[in-house]
C-alpha cells in the first residue's frame, strides 16, 4: 500500500528531530514512558519482552499519562524522558487483554489512521479463541494520538527519570512481581537498548546527517549511561498473560503501591 504524503513528511521531521537532538547532547533508547504522579517511568526492553503491555497495563490501571512507546529521549543536561512521535505497534494478546483498548478498537478500527494488515473480525476472532496468549507476533498500529485516546489519558510531553521498569513476561498464569535489580545489570540493559548513535530505523539518513561524530556520540552515550544506572533505581516487572485480569480486579491499588515504593 502506498504510503500517504503526510506519512514521509513526518519520517523526515522524525529523522531531523532526531539527530539534531543527539549532536545537542540527548540519547535515544529503545524503549517506552509514562509519567506516573508526574515520576518518569521508563520501560526498557529488547523486542518481545512485553514494553507494551506494560504501557498498555499502566495507562489503563494506574492513571499513569502516556509520553512514549518505542523511543525515549533522554534530554540534553538532564534526566528528563521525552519522545519521538512513533506510530504505536500492539500485539493482538495485548489488545485482547485490555478491556479500554479492545473496546476502543472494535468501535473505532474503521476509522484508524493507519492502514491494517489484519480486520476487525481478525481481532475478534483472535479474542474469543486465544485469550490466554500474549505473545501473537500479529500487530496493530495506531497513530500515538489513538493510542493514548483509548484510555483516555493525556500526552505528556517530559518528565524527570525516576525509575526504570524492565519488564519480563511469563506465558501462563501468574501472579506480578517486582524485583530490583543491580546497577551492573541496568547499565547492560540500557548498552544494548541505546540506539545512539545508530538507530536501525534511520541507518541511511534521507535528509539530516549528524554535525558529530560518532565517537563523541558514542561517548556522550556511555556517559548517559553510567549516569542513570548509577542513580536511578531499577526493577524488573515480572507477569503472566492474566496480568490484567489481576489488575482489573482491583490489584491495581497494589501495583500502584509498589512503583512508589521501589521511587522512594
Amino acid at each position: 500500500m502506498t504510503k500517504k504524503p503526510e506519512r514521509f513528511f513526518f519520517h523526515i521531521f522524525r529523522e531531523i528531530v532526531h539527530r539534531v537532538m543527539e549532536d545537542k547532547g540527548a540519547v535515544v533508547f529503545h524503549a517506552g514512558t509514562v509519567a506516573f504522579e508526574d515520576m518518569g517511568l521508563l520501560v526498557l526492553g529488547p523486542s518481545g519482552s512485553g514494553k507494551t503491555t506494560i504501557i498498555t497495563a499502566l495507562l489503563e490501571h494506574t492513571g499513569a499519562k502516556y509520553i512514549a512507546n518505542d523511543r525515549t529521549i533522554v534530554l540534553p543536561s538532564s534526566l528528563h524522558l521525552g519522545t519521538l512521535p512513533m506510530p504505536v505497534s500492539i500485539g493482538l494478546g495485548t489488545i485482547a487483554h485490555s478491556k479500554r483498548l479492545y473496546n476502543y478498537l472494535s468501535l473505532n478500527f474503521d476509522s484508524l489512521h493507519r492502514p491494517q494488515t489484519l480486520t476487525l473480525s481478525n481481532l475478534v476472532r483472535y479474542k474469543n479463541s486465544l485469550e490466554e496468549e500474549l505473545d501473537n507476533p500479529q500487530k496493530l498500529q495506531l497513530e500515538p494520538q489513538e493510542f493514548a485516546k483509548c484510555f483516555n489519558v493525556s500526552f505528556k510531553a517530559q518528565s524527570q527519570l525516576s525509575l526504570i521498569i524492565v519488564p519480563q513476561i511469563v506465558q501462563r498464569n501468574c501472579d506480578f512481581k517486582l524485583e530490583k535489580i543491580s546497577s551492573f545489570e541496568v547499565k547492560e540493559i540500557l548498552s544494548n537498548e541505546c540506539y545512539t548513535p545508530n538507530d536501525p530505523l534511520w541507518v541511511n539518513p534521507w535528509v539530516q546527517r549528524h554535525s558529530s561524530t560518532n565517537d563523541v556520540l558514542c561517548s556522550n552515550a556511555r556517559e548517559r549511561i553510567s549516569l542513570i544506572s548509577e542513580k536511578i533505581p531499577s526493577v524488573r516487572l515480572t507477569y503472566g498473560t492474566n496480568i490484567n485480569k489481576i489488575l482489573n480486579s482491583g490489584h491495581y491499588s497494589y501495583l500502584r503501591d509498589l512503583i512508589r515504593d521501589c521511587i522512594n
